[in-house]
């Protein structure tokens, strides 16, 4: 009996029959599908999987020879009794065919014959000639009633049929295709190691010579790199290594490509691929390396196929890792099995990204086919929209490369799926979740993530107002208790309730019994019960009515679906989801993961993170992430990524008695040995310039002693650029700091110097020129007849016109808004179209950011700016800047005139402290930037120079304000007007702060000095008492 893997159908008898004629007649090793799909919406009766031989599609017709009533032509079959006129069905099961070879070339890049037939089952051979459906479809490929008798008769038509018509230049359909093809048809079904092995096309290939390479074993490598294998090679003769990276580079000349900084694209006009240079016994580009390694094996080749190896194996594995610069742990988590949860502690430099790209390209092209939608069976959540970017940016990259080298079409498709991805950030994924329960919520599917603080404002106004009224009325000096203006206490409130968001707890949740006492203000506890719950639960109702949910609540829906409505529900069918950073996840957002695993039945989490980076925990992220993730040891297996390709391999190796140390005091999560960073890269840097310490008393001379340090590394970087070809980033001087203020006093001391330098924030968004001019314009439409408004208008860059002051001074105020108004209606006619009285009309029935944006975008304010494309981009940066910060503050439903200008008065005449966005220079020169350890994260600079290490890292004064839940119970610190220090209820553990304090701290100063590719510069204050800081860490 054949394995029939569907059910008999039952709508059509004809095709009940062939199913029963199928099951019975047919050996048991072929497979029959019935009723599905390979391309949407077109369902193939039956396709026959026949091991060794091919695939066979039938299309069958339950007609009868009686009612057959005309046969006009192959495609006009006239049955008796049906309007209907019947195509061809041969032409039919032709097309079934047609779609089954592009989907196993597509899909698993195998051509193996395939097949189609006609069958009648209740019309005889005779039958089919008297009615004359021999015009319709060949004997030889059409089964008649005759053919369904016997097996031996069913078994020869079908053998026939293959012997008569087998294509050229297909692909063997041997049991490891045939599994293949199982694997994606049947989610259960588990291929044999021993039936995947022939399958041709290997994801990858590993080989160790012991001997010299032969000719045909070079142009074998050679060859299976230019199919799509990725190759990895160790030979034992430098003569090997140059001869292989000679063919490779020869095969790119043929092909017309070029490798090009890791990647390969096509050449241009009249370039060619220059001889590849081998440094360090190794040589490396795209998805081939090759190594010298001094083994001495036992047999003369070695080989590993998609990184499945025996023990005995991997310890040979082992020892050309160790004798060689292969990355053998980067290796093991591309290759891990499908079927277990994959954890993987990346140290900082180690290439995680790379880990995750490779982990990917594995998953969709190795011969197992763990995944054959990458849409919808990969997700991945990353920390933030640029590092999702970067991936997908990454994954295009990876799988365009892999076209180039082989023009195989099936990556063409994997290029496509790159930009349909789940690719986000944790609030996004949410999203998709909670789409699937909306209504659970009182949502619409299309619901949106949206955040509004000014609304939110409103509602806390009209509590605390209600609440305040109340207690004056019960204290007359009930005010003067609160020690602050009402509006900061209301400020106050809103922090303190964004503080419990940031870390997944909504103060919604909190329980009267569970608030503690807090001394300083009795009356605090009332404050939370009456007003700061109430108002969150009415802003709440407020958006739900919108179809909207605040971006603050998404995780803890997120949570709240997973274990309940989403259960029901769940529509996904992830089979793996990535987990970048995940060091900065909070326990909600963790215990969602897990619940989300059972939820989505069988999907795989691939969690990549380093503790030693947990730097976020004012986002409620903890150290104890990894313990959580792992509730059964037994799903897991881990890795950890140790080989740095960042750092100079001798600063690693001071670094890592600095780390050993905070290890030992238990500062930071560092073993030495298990989290020791090795590198194989040397920047030439005299020993000594490793890491300099430099000492100084008082602010004054902090700057002295900084500055000329500027200039000290400037000379090593111009010295080591005539020698050694350095890159953008070993020519960049990263200042790294704690807190936004260090970068404003050293920005302002850099102007007074006469320096430049970038930084990637700046507490001036609201004094630079797109934001006054967008201030200027706003004035203007709100005053449409104010002659200071207009001229002030006039002359920014959006116009640029320089008017006659003096001229304008002897006129009344009418005749100079009638002359300004003048020269706007001449200056919009010709940018706009509009005159000026038209653009006042648009502001009542246009939506204000669309009118905005036309203005903008017509006068392009930025060419008056300046004519440096650099300073443009950073125009233009910004002015989208200043619009996100009000959109986000105030919510587009929210937004008028009157609200932008409100919001952009205050920031601008109180000197708001907001960070700028800095461009990117494209320049070769060298760069000097300074900016805080938070936004360097993931980033890499030459040169590190820390000006501020002797700050007391225990410190409780440094925030106004600290909220937290543990256990259920909330804890605060509040500093209260004035006061130098904060004031705590009595659930605050102040010891446990501290120390949570420290370490965290000691994770920030991680952080920094692993930015370093080449050296750091740590400045030393010799009049800090701090009893604990970052320089007394330094001081090994």
């Amino acid at each position: 009996m054949a394995l029939m893997m569907d059910n008999k159908p039952t709508e059509y008898k004809g095709e009940a029959l062939v199913w029963e004629k199928l099951s019975s007649l047919l050996p048991n090793d072929v497979v029959v599908y019935n009723h599905r799909e390979v391309v949407d919406d077109r369902e193939f009766d039956f396709a026959l999987l026949i091991k060794n031989v091919g695939i066979m599609v039938i299309e069958v017709k339950g007609w009868q020879a009686q009612y057959i009533f005309d046969v006009k032509s192959p495609d006009e079959i006239i049955i008796e009794g049906e309007s209907k006129v019947y195509g061809s069905p041969e032409k039919q099961a032709r097309g079934y065919r047609f779609d089954w070879l592009n989907f196993l070339n597509d899909q698993f890049g195998i051509s193996p014959v395939v097949l189609s037939m006609v069958c009648y089952p209740f019309i005889s051979e005779k039958e089919y000639r008297d009615v004359r459906l021999d015009v319709v479809s060949s004997k030889d490929f059409t089964i008649f009633s005759d053919d369904l008798s016997s097996a031996s008769k069913l078994g020869q038509k079908i053998s026939n049929a293959f012997v008569k018509k087998k294509p050229l230049n297909s692909t063997p359909f041997d049991e490891g295709a045939m599994a293949v093809v199982r694997q994606y048809f049947e989610p259960s079904y588990k291929a044999k190691d021993e039936q995947i092995t022939e399958v041709a096309d290997a994801y990858s290939i590993l080989k160790i010579f012991n001997g010299n390479l032969s000719e045909s074993e070079t142009d074998d490598l050679v060859n299976s790199y230019f199919s799509g294998t990725k190759v990895i090679a160790f030979v034992k003769k430098e003569d090997d290594l140059n001869m292989i990276a000679s063919k490779i580079a020869d095969g790119f000349r043929k092909r017309g490509i070029i490798s090009d900084k890791g990647d390969i694209r096509l050449a241009e006009a009249d370039e060619v691929q220059p001889e590849f240079l081998c440094n360090d016994n190794s040589f490396r580009i795209f998805n081939f390396e090759i190594y010298i390694h001094n083994l001495d094996l036992d047999t003369d080749e070695f080989i590993v196929v998609e990184g499945q190896y025996t023990e005995q194996q991997e310890s040979v594995l082992e020892g050309v890792a160790n004798s060689t610069n292969w990355n053998f742990d980067q290796y093991k988590v591309e290759h891990a099995k499908g079927n277990k949860n994959i954890l993987v502690q990346a140290g900082a430099g180690t290439g995680k990204t790379y880990s995750m790209v490779s982990r990917i390209a594995y998953l969709c092209l190795s011969r197992s086919h763990f995944v054959n939608n990458l849409v919808d069976e990969i997700a991945m959540v990353t920390f933030t929209n640029e590092a999702a970017d970067n991936m997908k940016v990454r994954l295009k990259q990876y799988f365009m490369n892999c076209y180039i080298l082989t023009k195989n079409k099936k990556v063409l498709h994997e290029i496509e799926a790159v930009d349909l991805m789940q690719i986000s950030t944790i609030h996004k994924f949410a999203k998709v979740v909670l789409q699937s329960t909306a209504m659970e919520y009182g949502l619409g599917a299309e619901f949106a993530i949206s955040s509004s603080e000014y609304a939110k404002e409103q509602v806390y106004e009209k509590y605390l107002n209600d609440f305040l009224v109340r207690k004056q009325k019960e204290e007359a000096n009930f005010a003067q208790q609160l020690r602050m203006p009402v509006h900061k206490f209301r400020k106050l409130l809103m922090h303190f309730s964004q503080q419990l968001y940031n870390k997944s707890y909504g103060i919604k949740e909190l329980k009267a019994e569970n608030l503690g006492t807090f001394e300083e203000w009795p009356f605090f506890n009332e404050v939370i019960m009456e007003v700061m719950i109430p108002a969150e639960k009415e802003y709440e109702e407020q958006i739900f009515s919108k179809n909207k949910i605040d971006l603050k609540e998404s995780m803890l829906l997120l949570n709240d679906a997973v274990n309940g409505a989403f259960r029901e529900k769940c529509g996904l069918r992830y089979k793996y989801l990535f987990i970048d950073e995940f060091q900065d996840t909070d326990d909600v957002q963790i215990d969602s993961f897990l619940k989300l695993q059972n939820v989505i039945k069988n999907v795989k989490l691939f969690v990549v993170g380093d503790l030693k980076q947990s730097i976020y925990r004012f986002r409620g992220a903890t150290i104890s992430a990894f313990d959580l993730i792992r509730t059964d040891e037994s799903q897991w297996e881990e890795f950890s990524l140790t080989i740095n390709y960042r750092t100079d391999k001798r600063l690693l190796d001071k670094f890592d008695g600095i780390f050993s140390k905070m290890g030992s005091r238990g500062y930071l999560p560092f073993l030495q040995g298990r989290d020791s960073l090795s590198s194989s890269i040397d920047t030439f840097l005299p020993a000594h310039d490793l890491i300099t310490k430099l000492e100084y008393e008082g602010d004054e001379q902090r700057m002295d002693v900084l500055f000329a340090e500027i200039e000290r590394q400037k000379d090593i970087i111009k010295y080591l650029s005539t020698h050694h070809k350095l890159t953008s980033k070993d020519m960049m001087i990263a200042i790294l700091v704690r807190d936004n203020w260090q970068i404003h006093d050293i920005l302002e001391e850099a102007k007074v110097r006469g320096e430049f330098i970038e930084t990637q924030v700046g507490g001036d968004l609201y004094q630079l020129t797109p934001a006054l001019d967008l201030y200027k314009l706003v004035l203007a439409l709100l005053n449409p007849r104010d002659p200071v408004c207009l001229f002030n208008l006039i002359d920014s860059n959006y116009i640029g016109i320089d008017l006659d002051i003096q001229g304008l001074h002897g006129l009344d105020r009418e005749d100079q808004v009638s002359k300004l108004i003048e020269v706007l209606n001449q200056y919009f006619i010709g940018k706009l179209n509009r005159n000026w009285e038209q653009i006042i009309s648009d502001t009542k029935i246009q939506p204000i950011l669309m009118l905005l944006r036309n203005i903008y975008e017509g006068c392009q304010p930025w060419f008056r700016y300046s004519d440096n494309e650099n300073e443009q981009k950073f125009y233009k940066a910004n002015y989208e800047l200043v619009l996100e910060k009000i959109i986000k503050t105030y919510s587009v439903d929210y937004l008028t005139l009157n609200v932008i200008e409100h919001s952009m008065h205050i920031n601008i005449m109180t000197k708001q402290e907001e960070l700028a966005r800095n461009v990117e220079n494209e320049t070769d020169d060298i760069r000097v930037i300074c900016t805080t350890v938070h936004k360097a994260k993931g980033l890499e600079y030459g040169c590190v120079i820390m000006p501020y290490m002797g700050m007391d890292i225990a410190s409780m004064k440094k925030a106004d304000l600290d909220v937290y839940v543990e256990n259920d119970k909330l804890a605060y610190g509040i500093r209260i007007g004035d006061e130098p220090n904060k004031k705590y209820n009595s659930n605050y553990d102040i010891s446990q702060e501290q120390t949570e304090r420290v370490n965290e701290e000691s994770r920030v100063l991680y952080v920094a000095l692993t930015r370093a590719i080449r050296n750091v510069v740590w400045m030393k204050d010799v009049k800090s008492k701090s009893k604990i800081s970052w320089q007394n860490l330094m001081e090994v």
